[in-house]
């Protein structure tokens, strides 16, 4: 089933205070509302300092955290399957009131 389609826009951003590479998706809803995800790619020998080191850039610029610590992927499947499921209630209630509602 088509749920429906986001925008989602991708950069990727050298920052002088950060040793690693950041990739930033942006995420849009139909709504308007909006959701970032700052990642890094780092060897899995380095990957505890490069979790501490990211975590503590992204507090000194400000970055905000999830506080529910939902992935983009849940956000938008969420959304766009509630959004899918008030349209067919809408639709049964329709189909409802017009007289042709199944069992007639």
């Amino acid at each position: 089933m088509v749920l429906g389609a986001l925008r989602a826009h991708r950069r990727e951003v050298d920052d002088p205070a950060c040793p690693w590479r950041i990739t930033a998706e942006l995420w849009i809803r139909a709504d308007g509302e909006r959701m970032m995800e700052a990642s890094i790619k780092a060897p899995a020998v380095q990957a505890a300092v490069a979790v501490a080191g990211f975590m503590a850039f992204l507090a000194e610029v400000g970055a905000e955290r999830d506080k529910e610590q939902q992935s983009k992927t849940r956000w938008a499947l969420s959304y766009c399957a509630g959004r899918k499921a008030a349209a067919a209630r809408q639709g049964a209630s329709v189909k409802s009131k017009s007289g042709f509602a199944a069992g007639r």
